[in-house]
């Protein structure tokens, strides 16, 4: 069953915490506690926490990285 994920703080608990995600990303907890404190993620990490949260079972949302929910019709190719 996939548990969606519609924050920061939610993202990074359901992650492991803050140690845990900095471990597996290769950065500090303190900047992985920062994201939340600032309601953003830096793009270089979009990617890797999406598949990370996918492979635990989580959808994480398009609106925790800052991105639309949905995306206008007109951008889909044809």
């Amino acid at each position: 069953m996939t548990k969606r994920i519609t924050t920061i703080p939610a993202m990074i608990k359901g992650l492991g915490g803050a140690e845990k995600v900095a471990q597996f990303l290769g950065t500090s907890a303190t900047d992985v506690r920062s994201w939340a404190k600032k309601r953003s993620v830096p793009p270089g990490w979009h990617l890797r926490l999406s598949l990370w949260g996918k492979h635990f079972g989580f959808d994480i949302a398009n609106g925790v990285f800052g991105l639309p929910e949905k995306y206008p019709a007109d951008l889909k190719g044809n």
